[in-house]
């Protein structure tokens, strides 16, 4: 339901960052763009999507003057964003069950919605499984082109295969326990192509070129990290990381 709340009060008690506070095991958070369309349009469509197995979803809409700017959440005790831990020396079977999961869960999405935001910082651990969270970035699909719509933050085009690219650099970053979002960026995409040139694998070569080109087109099909073997395993994963990265960072 939507909570009459004036964004003020929220703000007044807010004591994490990113203009979140907490009541009574509840928080409550505003949206950086609250005034645009469409961020009130996607808070009340994610608000109306049925439940998804690893997503944290809305509790309630908060809303001034009839105008939606934030939501309440869950406070999840004791859990840890991925980012937090990612230089972990998580074991293979560790690392398999996470990137089929996370994968999993943004196939779900993807039946709903472009999410614009994967990233390590907003994938959950909690009660040893991934959680994603602040989904208020992404877009409806597209019901006349299932692969194209606005990413309107940036007011450039973002496709499924956006998500999918991010979703990879999140793989790689489980992969190797370290946090490769920061060579995504245009300037440095040419340290990435080194780190995949440093690993002995066709599937993985080939599955990063289908990624980058992909980047360019508007037809391209979604295929899933995972969907590139015919059954990923922790013993995949093992073959996949023994050689050492040699790439200075």
């Amino acid at each position: 339901m939507k909570l009459e709340i004036s964004r003020y009060k929220v703000r007044e008690n807010k004591e994490f960052s990113k203009n979140i506070y907490e009541q009574e095991r509840v928080l409550y958070k505003i949206c950086s763009d609250y005034e645009s369309y469409e961020v009130q349009e996607i808070l009340t469509y994610i608000y109306s999507m049925p439940k998804i197995d690893g997503v944290l979803g809305i509790n309630d809409l908060l809303s001034e003057n009839g105008i939606v700017y934030g939501y309440t959440m869950p406070k999840l005790d004791y859990s840890v964003s991925l980012q937090d831990i990612i230089e972990n020396n998580f074991t293979p079977e560790a690392k398999c069950y996470l990137i089929n999961e996370i994968t999993n869960i943004i196939k779900r999405l993807h039946k709903y919605m472009m999410i614009g935001d994967v990233r390590l910082s907003n994938i959950l651990i909690y009660d040893h499984k991934p959680i994603f969270i602040d989904l208020e970035n992404g877009q409806k699909i597209n019901e006349n082109k299932f692969l194209l719509t606005y990413y309107n933050i940036s007011n450039k085009k973002y496709t499924i295969m956006d998500d999918i690219f991010k979703l990879f650099i999140v793989i790689m970053s489980i992969l190797f326990n370290k946090n490769f979002e920061y060579l995504f960026v245009t300037n440095k995409r040419v340290y990435f192509d080194e780190i995949i040139d440093n690993i002995d694998s066709i599937e993985l070569k080939t599955y990063y070129e289908y990624l980058k080109s992909s980047l360019n087109e508007e037809s391209s099909y979604p295929i899933y990290f995972t969907d590139i073997f015919s059954e990923f395993t922790p013993d995949v994963v093992k073959d996949l990381t023994e050689k050492e990265l040699k790439l200075k960072m």
